[in-house]
């Protein structure tokens, strides 16, 4: 019984409470707004834990936590759109961890289980505009007196 509760004791003190309940990764909805193609759009979803890819419309995935702003991508042959996400911080369960000693503190850092970012990021697609061709010089020929016309 003593082992038990030593073992049990020990998982609590030095395991963080947002690790354990919420885990490093979460879902990650990418919506995207006036999307002409969804089918065709490509989304690329970026923060300092690493990159992730998915299609446009209404699409997810699963992303890891980090502290910094994510940043969502969506391109497709007629338009593309740019989204930054804030992370927000999860107070209650810094003050959870705080009784252990700042053990589960130490490992929810390490984790980002801190942080969790909005569930939907919406992506406002805009069209690309074609570049135009630069002008070009218009030639004109050399005038010819009239005197020498005959």
């Amino acid at each position: 019984m003593f082992k038990q509760t030593v073992i049990a004791l020990s998982v609590t003190l030095l395991s963080g409470c947002a690790t354990l309940f919420d885990g490093s990764t979460q879902n990650l909805t990418v919506s995207t707004m006036n999307d002409k193609k969804p089918e065709k759009t490509l989304c690329n979803i970026t923060n300092e834990e690493g990159n992730w890819q998915t299609t446009g419309g209404n699409t997810s995935t699963i992303i890891h936590r980090d502290g910094n702003t994510m940043t969502v991508t969506c391109e497709n042959e007629f338009q593309h759109g740019v989204a930054r996400l804030e992370p927000s911080f999860s107070s209650y369960y810094f003050l959870m961890d705080f009784p252990s000693c700042g053990l589960g503190l130490f490992v929810d850092a390490s984790t980002n289980a801190l942080y969790t970012y909005p569930p939907t990021a919406i992506v406002g697609m805009h069209n690309i505009s074609t570049p135009t061709e630069p002008l070009k010089p218009v030639e004109f020929e050399t005038p010819v007196p009239l005197q020498m016309r005959r």
